[in-house]
């Protein structure tokens, strides 16, 4: 994927980059409400034409079905009028890039009884030589 970026032009910045801005909720009663959002981006990438490009990794562990792409379009979008309305850029392009896992499902998972477990002391790992508790 950086290749197929690079390929066009595309520089890439990975680390450390915050989108932040309001956005309008409304309650139960109708009230609206005006709420701070923050959200931290995967990739940022510009151009030597001044454009800009939100990309945002998604570990999926198997179909992406049509409500998990709305919400995640929601997220870039809000990304995208964040760094717009705050530093006049102009996001060119947004995307997704996923990354298929494969892992054990776990216990519970889905009906609201997944099972966590808790390591007691003994097994806890250590840090320079002593235990984190």
């Amino acid at each position: 994927m950086r290749d197929n970026l690079t390929s066009r032009g595309i520089t890439l910045i990975s680390r450390d980059i915050i989108a932040n801005g309001t956005i309008d909720t409304i309650d139960g009663t109708g009230k609206v409400h005006t709420v701070n959002v923050a959200g931290t981006l995967d990739l940022l990438g510009y151009d030597a034409n001044g454009n800009w490009y939100i990309y945002d990794m998604k570990t999926h562990r198997g179909i992406i079905d049509s409500k998990k792409k709305k919400k995640w379009r929601r997220q870039l979008s809000l990304y995208k009028q964040f760094l717009e309305n705050k530093y006049g850029i102009k996001v060119k392009e947004m995307g997704i890039i996923p990354i298929k896992v494969e892992y054990p499902v776990p216990e519970g998972y889905g009906n609201g009884t997944t099972k966590y477990t808790v390591s007691n002391e003994s097994s806890a790992p250590e840090y320079n030589g002593r235990r984190n508790n």
